[in-house]
């Protein structure tokens, strides 16, 4: 397995990504909504140039995650996990903020009160 694929795949599992066996997604994670639960992916994906990675969540009949963009791979190792790991807690505060999670999280509260 690809340097990179294995690295990706550490620093995700600790924000609870877990692998994908078969089709384009590698990474995925669940997270409970008002609508039931939400499934991110996470896709790797190459061109001539770069290795890179972005995440997908549907929500509301769009990509909810789409505005954290894509990752490129660092030359780096080092500032590569170090940039890996924020973006990892960019992609998760988005899926947290997003209006079924926060409502689900407001309802969950509410119901321990």
């Amino acid at each position: 397995m690809d340097e990179f694929i294995k690295n990706i795949k550490v620093v995700f599992a600790k924000y609870g990504w877990t692998s994908v066996d078969g089709g384009s997604a590698i990474l995925k994670k669940n997270y409970d909504s008002a609508v039931g639960q939400k499934t991110a992916l996470l896709y790797y994906n190459f061109d001539k140039e770069y290795d890179y990675i972005n995440p997908e969540m549907l929500g509301e009949g769009r990509n909810c995650l789409a505005s954290v963009g894509c990752f490129k791979r660092s030359s780096n190792k080092e500032s590569l996990i170090v940039a890996l790991d924020k973006y990892a807690r960019q992609i998760d505060d988005l899926a947290n903020g997003s209006y079924a999670i926060k409502l689900h999280r407001n309802k969950q509260s509410a119901l321990t009160i």
